[in-house]
């Protein structure tokens, strides 16, 4: 008989697990199983069976000692309890396990020397079990039980004097319901797999990701109703096309005026690369906002470009070696002809085009790429050029002996001109 009561004891744990395991967790209008709480202190007994209470509306406040929100509603919570008298009944339940009575009865003691206050609602500890019935991950969680059947399952704000007056009288109210994500995991990313929701409720967000397989290359934006800009995207393109859609004034202006102040300037160099270096050199960015305007979108998307690759963009004033282009002194040459393709290109062929359209390809130009170009010329009327059919693979010294050549001179010269300067923060 010893033995079969020995071996009785070994198995209750077990038999015990295996029965809260089973426990599905109750949900609003269930009824509450006849379960009792177990070391409770202010209380007149040490225990009590939950049906018992079945004439009160029974709030059992979840907390523990090393929760700041807890403790600070421990005084509104004494206070409703003074104020509802025998319809309510207030239990501080703890479920964790390094909240001995020692510790607990120690912070007691010294909330009552720090406040000035006592605490005499009853408190339960070691009542892991009660979490089978009544899940949560943060607390303080708050559980309503009125005439045996759950009713509420709330934060705190729900725990007013309102609410409870309308259950103490028979009232049936609906209030917000905390419904704990237990997977939720607060070292893994906000949505990544799941977790916390599929992200369909945020308000705001930006994701910058590196090149993503079988998603092309495409940008573009998203318009609500009233025309506002709510959504921007650019998959898999440049560094340096992020950097011309955050600030295209900045970014429009030719190579030679774009200054890479950076460790790393060959990461926003424009131009073609070819194979996996497009891949290791591309983003993806999305940006879901506020219905915003054009500038609007601008600053949000200065501000991501500029956190994530740690730049600074900006105009600067500053004195370059730049490449003077003069109308040749002296010259009989006809700049301008009547024509009938009136302002075109045809192949090489500039057809009545403004002179400021010859000095933005002559700025386009490789071999120009760290020398920008100045008009010199005085040449308002539109001009007629044919350009080598080699002309943007051309040298400097054969730059200058075509413009020679077509009735312009050339010098190289300082001169103080506006450049964009892109520089590590």
């Amino acid at each position: 008989m010893k033995l079969l009561i020995g071996i009785l004891a070994m198995l209750l744990p077990l038999l015990s697990q295996g029965q809260a395991s089973n426990i599905n967790p109750l949900t609003i209008g269930d009824t509450v199983p006849g379960m009792e709480i177990t070391n409770l202190y202010n209380y007149p007994a040490s225990s009590i069976h939950l049906p018992l209470l079945s004439s009160k509306l029974v709030i059992l406040d979840f907390w523990a000692t090393w929760c700041g929100s807890c403790i600070e509603a421990f005084p509104k919570m004494q206070h409703l309890q003074e104020k509802f008298g025998s319809k309510l009944q207030v239990i501080l339940v703890n479920t964790y396990k390094g909240d001995t009575i020692q510790k607990v009865q120690a912070f007691f003691e010294r909330y009552r020397r720090n406040t000035g206050h006592s605490i005499s609602l009853p408190y339960s500890l070691s009542q892991e079990g009660l979490m089978a019935y009544f899940p949560y991950k943060f607390i303080p969680h708050y559980v309503w039980i009125n005439k045996g059947r759950l009713v509420a399952i709330t934060s705190q704000d729900e725990v007013t004097a309102e609410n409870i007056s309308a259950f103490t009288s028979g009232n049936t109210i609906s209030l917000h319901r905390k419904s704990d994500d237990l997977a939720f995991d607060t070292n893994k990313p906000l949505f990544l797999s799941g977790n916390g929701g599929d992200g369909n409720n945020f308000k705001y967000r930006s994701i910058i990701t590196g090149y993503i397989e079988g998603i092309g290359y495409n940008s573009g934006m998203q318009q609500d109703n009233a025309g506002k800009i709510i959504r921007f995207y650019m998959y898999n393109t440049s560094a340096s096309l992020m950097l011309q859609a955050a600030w295209p004034a900045l970014m429009n202006r030719p190579a030679s005026r774009i200054i890479l102040n950076l460790k790393n300037p060959a990461k926003f160099m424009q131009g073609a690369t070819a194979g996996a270096l497009v891949r290791i050199n591309s983003y993806c960015y999305e940006t879901i906002i506020p219905p915003s305007s054009p500038a609007e979108l601008q600053q949000y998307l200065q501000e991501d470009v500029s956190k994530f690759f740690s730049i600074r963009v900006c105009s600067q004033i500053r004195l370059m070696k730049c490449l003077v282009i003069r109308k040749k002194t002296g010259t009989g040459k006809k700049f301008t002809k009547p024509a009938v393709n009136q302002g075109s290109v045809d192949g090489n062929k500039i057809i009545n085009q403004p002179g400021a359209d010859f000095i933005d390809i002559l700025n386009s130009l490789p071999a120009l790429a760290k020398m920008p170009v100045i008009n010199e010329t005085g040449i308002v009327k539109d001009i007629n050029l044919e350009l080598p059919a080699d002309f943007h693979d051309t040298s400097i010294t054969a730059l200058k002996r075509f413009l020679q050549q077509n009735g312009f001179e050339t010098s190289e010269a300082g001169r103080r001109i506006a450049v964009t300067v892109v520089s590590d923060k």
